[in-house]
């Protein structure tokens, strides 16, 4: 007897290969049997005729770790089929924090979330600490984070009308750089984002003004 039993849905496998009719069978979480499975009994049996019945998608570009603390069942994701999102775009990951730009980080999110500022809180420093910060919360996806060039730099060198106006980082300031970006790899992060125009953006635009 199955967990759960998705009858005489369309199945997309996500080979590439066009649907083909199905019953899929769910046991302890995992599928277990695709194909026809008439006769067989479920906790709980699903008519999925009519239906296409596909693994969970995958968001390549999404910005949820800003509010993953606020919102982290991320059911607007989970309501479209999104079951993986890849965080930390743009250059702008919620990691590394340092004092330079802890304030930053905690601005940007209370504008995310729509927030007070003191109800954000930003108590970690690298990856590892925001990772674990997020396992305890629990989340309703999987997650995949990128490091940031921006924050990476703003943890080195400030932001923009902070200490860090400066374009060019001195030879030390390059590699805590580099330090912090090994760190987070080795910590787990998946890659790398640039987002080269955010890093003094806002200074042009008060230079403008």
């Amino acid at each position: 007897m199955y967990d759960i039993l998705i009858k005489n849905g369309k199945v997309i496998d996500g080979t590439g290969n066009p649907w083909f009719k199905a019953d899929v069978a769910v046991e302890d979480g995992k599928i277990v049997e695709v194909g026809e499975l008439r006769g067989a009994e479920a906790g709980r049996a699903i008519d999925a005729d009519g239906l296409f019945v596909a693994p969970g998608f995958m968001d390549p570009h999404n910005h949820s770790d800003a509010t993953i603390f606020i919102h982290n069942k991320n059911e607007v994701s989970i309501q479209q089929g999104v079951t993986t999102v890849i965080v930390g775009h743009c250059g702008l990951s919620p990691f590394p924090v340092t004092d330079k730009n802890r304030k930053h980080l905690q601005i940007s999110t209370a504008r995310s979330c729509q927030l007070d500022l003191d109800k954000v809180v930003v108590d970690w420093s690298s990856f590892s600490e925001y990772r674990r910060r997020v396992e305890d919360e629990g989340v309703g996806t999987n997650m995949a984070c990128l490091v940031g060039h921006n924050a990476v730099r703003w943890a080195v060198m400030g932001k923009e009308e902070e200490g860090g106006e400066r374009e060019i980082p001195s030879t030390d300031e390059m590699e805590e750089m580099k330090r912090l970006v090994a760190q987070a790899m080795e910590e787990g992060a998946w890659g790398f984002s640039t987002g080269l125009v955010y890093a003094r953006v806002e200074t042009q635009r008060q230079k403008r003004l």
